[in-house]
């Protein structure tokens, strides 16, 4: 039996990449620049420990600590089926949601 309280809760896809010790989600896979926290704010890709999000387009995690959402890297193609874009040349993911 798996209690409730043990599971991850995920980012949402608005928001699907969580930063800030799994605290906040943001909606960019980048960071904002921000000089005075050094490499963890510098623009580059966002991740568990990264403090900042580009554009400030944040929300806060439900129940800290999330996780990344299981969408994210993943282009929507249409309603249900997504794509990711960041497999190596000539080849192509797509997954499916399930009804």
């Amino acid at each position: 039996h798996t209690s409730t309280s043990s599971m991850t809760v995920q980012c949402p896809e608005s928001n699907p990449y969580v930063y800030y010790n799994g605290k906040y989600c943001c909606k960019y896979n980048r960071e904002k620049v921000y000089a005075p926290q050094g490499d963890l704010c510098d623009g580059g890709p966002i991740g568990f420990k990264s403090l900042c999000c580009k554009d400030n387009a944040y929300k806060a995690c439900s129940k800290a600590p999330c996780t990344n959402n299981l969408l994210a890297g993943w282009t929507p193609v249409k309603r249900g089926v997504y794509y990711d874009a960041n497999l190596e040349k000539n080849a192509l993911l797509i997954r499916t949601d399930s009804a």
